[in-house]
């Protein structure tokens, strides 16, 4: 998707993101990140949920997502900075990555809980609401 032609009014917005967020004043790679990697998560694995469950274990996945983009982004422009010359922030450069490293390791047990959820579900699928 093409970030500066992407329509922000059309991105199914989480719940969990402030109404006060514009998303027409985020950069274009934000924004294509929301609509291309974010709405399509949110879409599949909360709105189109089968059932209450899978919607709670999808709607945190898709906040780690969330953040895992907005990692993303910041840490994209701390690389600039080191690629600059600019070291001063190294200390902090490292902390944003161990907290990265965080996210992606709750990410990968919400989302291993998702598949165990759903191999019960397929094997036991009347024992589920």
């Amino acid at each position: 998707m093409d970030p500066e032609n992407s329509n922000p009014a059309e991105i199914a917005r989480p719940y969990f993101i402030p109404p006060a967020v514009d998303f027409k004043a985020l950069p274009a790679e934000v924004r294509a990140a929301l609509s291309d990697v974010i709405e399509p998560a949110y879409k599949a694995l909360v709105l189109h949920a089968d059932s209450t469950l899978e919607r709670l274990a999808g709607v945190t996945l898709v906040f780690l997502l969330t953040l895992e983009v907005l990692d993303q982004f910041q840490l994209g422009r701390e690389f600039e900075e080191a690629v600059v010359g600019n070291f001063a922030d190294s200390e902090k450069r490292a902390k944003q990555i161990g907290r990265h490293l965080r996210l992606i390791a709750s990410k990968q047990t919400q989302l291993d809980f998702l598949f165990k959820l759903r191999n019960a579900k397929a094997k036991y699928g009347r024992y589920f609401p």
